[in-house]
Formats: C-alpha cells, structure tokens, sequence
C-alpha cells in the first residue's frame, strides 16, 4: 500500500514538474485576439449624424413598413455596388466605409452585377415623426430598418474567363424616410 502510494505520489510530483517546465504550455500563447472595428461610444447629450435623423416625435407604436419599400430601398443600395458612388449610399457613421467602398470598387470587375435574391426578416428598430413645415406640410416618418437579405453577385472571373456565381446572406439595416401619409394607409 506504500508502494502504490510512494508510486502514485512520485507520478503526481513528475507530471506536476513536466507540465511546469513544458515549453508553449503557457495558455496566452495559444490565442491572438484583433479589435473589433465598432463606432465610438457616444458620450451623453451627443448624436451622431444616423441618430440625429431619428431626432422627432416617438410614436406610440411602430407604423408598419411596406415590403415594397424595403425592396426599393435595397435596390438602391445595391445599385451603385463596385461603383465610385457606391460611398455615398453608405451611413457617414458605417464603419470603415471608405476602406468597404475602395475594396468593392477596386476587387470587383466592372461588369459585375448584385442581384436580390430575397429578402426575410424585416423588423423596424426605431421610429419617429418628423413634423414637416415645409412647402409640402406633410410629416416626415423617419425609420430604421433591419432585414436579412440572401444576395448573388455575377462576373466573368478574369483569370480563367469562367461566369462565377457568388451567393452569400447578410444583413443590413436601412434609414428610410417617408411622408408619413405613404405608409400610414
């Protein structure tokens, strides 16, 4: 019984010093961790310029947007994709938009097009009413959308002159702005 503890003993001990002079066993080595690109906090009493455009009346409850709408929008959006005008689609607070914007102009052959193919999962984040006391004295209704959307870009690769399909699904969240007797019907 000595024995086997004495052995049981002189196993832990050895482990214990083996594991202590490991080399690479130390658990910092094993991960790199790179920042995540997020906007700045906004200190209290600060807008940025996407909140400042939800700056207004808050209603009492969202005001559904039509599907239509959402659809139009992302077409827009996606209209100038690989395009100089592309930046200008893109929110001034959109991180790192000017590096997206350079990328998609300089990486994506010209003759590329995005389709839509879908579009799920819409829901309205924030919501206000703008009252409009311009010449058209109509409210402004100020919205910010989120929705899923499975999208296809097609080009002819250069190197090999094959027709290259690339499906992917993303999410994005749209600023609409509509006169409020548009979508209140």
């Amino acid at each position: 019984m000595t024995f086997r503890l004495s052995c049981t003993l002189y196993a832990a001990v050895l482990l214990t010093g083996l594991l202590a002079v490991a080399p690479g066993a130390d658990a910092r080595g094993f991960r790199s961790a790179d920042r995540i690109l997020t906007p700045e906090l906004l200190a209290v009493g600060e807008s940025a310029s996407v909140l400042s455009d939800l700056v207004g009346e808050p209603l009492s409850g969202p005001v559904p947007i039509p599907r239509l709408h959402v659809e139009q929008a992302m077409e827009q959006v996606l209209a100038n994709w690989g395009d100089t005008q592309f930046r200008r689609a893109l929110s001034t607070d959109f991180v790192d938009g000017d590096r997206l914007a350079d990328t998609a102009t300089l990486l994506v052959p010209r003759d590329a097009q995005v389709r839509v193919l879908g579009i799920s999962n819409i829901d309205t984040l924030d919501q206000v009413l703008r009252r409009d006391e311009g010449p058209d004295d109509g409210d402004l209704l100020v919205s910010r959308v989120t929705l899923t959307a499975q999208t296809q870009v097609e080009f002819v690769d250069r190197t090999t002159g094959a027709f290259r399909l690339l499906r992917g699904t993303n999410d994005y969240v749209l600023l609409l702005r509509h006169r409020f007797e548009e979508v209140a019907q």
